[in-house]
């Protein structure tokens, strides 16, 4: 027996089935995954060379994520930033624009303790000595 528009709606406990004749109801569609919201920063616009896009991170003072292919090409000492090298992080490279698992972070000295171990107001990066 097929359903017409304006027929009416007949609701049974789940214990019992109805007889032959009957149509089921359609399934709904199935509502695709909420992806979650990611605070990441999308990172440097196409076309823009990922130099200039560090240089502008450096001259901001901002943490730098570099994948293992690209951190080499980033003098840390001359830019002054420290940068641990078990220090490990996954993200996306601000010079390839790649998700890598196992990006190396570099941290400008601005961020970090003083010397002796002071910490400055507002301050969470404490290098390790030695």
């Amino acid at each position: 027996m097929s359903s017409a528009p304006n027929s009416p709606t007949l609701i049974l406990p789940k214990r019992l089935s109805p007889s032959s004749g009957w149509d089921e109801k359609p399934q709904a569609p199935a509502r695709p995954a909420k992806r979650p919201k990611v605070a990441e920063h999308p990172g440097r616009d196409f076309g823009e060379v990922a130099g200039s896009y560090i240089d502008g991170l450096v001259a901001r003072a901002k943490t730098i994520w570099l994948c293992w292919s690209c951190r080499h090409k980033f003098d840390h000492a001359s830019a002054h930033y420290f940068y641990e090298k078990n220090l490990r992080v996954t993200g996306r490279c601000d010079g390839c624009r790649e998700h890598r698992p196992d990006s190396h972070l570099f941290i400008h000295e601005s961020l970090l303790c003083d010397s002796g171990g002071k910490i400055r107001h507002g301050l969470v990066w404490t290098p390790r000595n030695g």
